[in-house]
């Protein structure tokens, strides 16, 4: 289980390789250009409650291998989105379209230039019902 967890300025910040039936789960990806999520040679995934911010495309490799997306926030400025489809390592489909059972929408942070990563109100992911991310001032990103 991949649960809890804060990756900045991260371009791919979860690869998964022959691996079966994990949890990746209440998780804050904010990438600074395009999104990579990766699930090479994987089966069994339970992707839920996550949310990814990226300033440029977001790219999901090997969604087949997750048969759970559940109330995920994916916010990309650009409006890209692309997941593939893989057999072993080898790309056999490929659609310009979010992961099923996500929601689209900025994520409305505080301040993320500053790394105030906290929902504003009204944020969709407030209303999703995803905990706010507490990051401390020690890991704040410098002004």
């Amino acid at each position: 289980m991949v649960e809890g967890n804060v990756a900045l300025r991260v371009n791919w910040p979860s690869q998964n390789h022959m691996a079966t039936n994990n949890i990746i789960r209440d998780n804050l990806f904010v990438v600074e250009g395009d999104a990579k999520i990766a699930f090479a040679r994987s089966t069994g995934y339970t992707f839920a409650h996550n949310v990814l911010y990226a300033t440029g495309k977001i790219r999901f490799e090997g969604t087949n291998a997750v048969t759970t997306w559940t109330d995920n926030l994916l916010y990309s400025v650009k409006r890209r989105f692309e997941c593939t489809m893989l057999n072993q390592y080898s790309e056999v489909g490929r659609v310009a379209n979010a992961p099923p059972n996500c929601v689209v929408a900025d994520p409305e942070f505080v301040d993320r230039a500053r790394g105030d990563f906290r929902y504003r109100p009204g944020s969709p992911a407030l209303k999703l019902g995803l905990r706010p991310v507490d990051v401390s001032t020690a890991g704040r990103l410098p002004k």
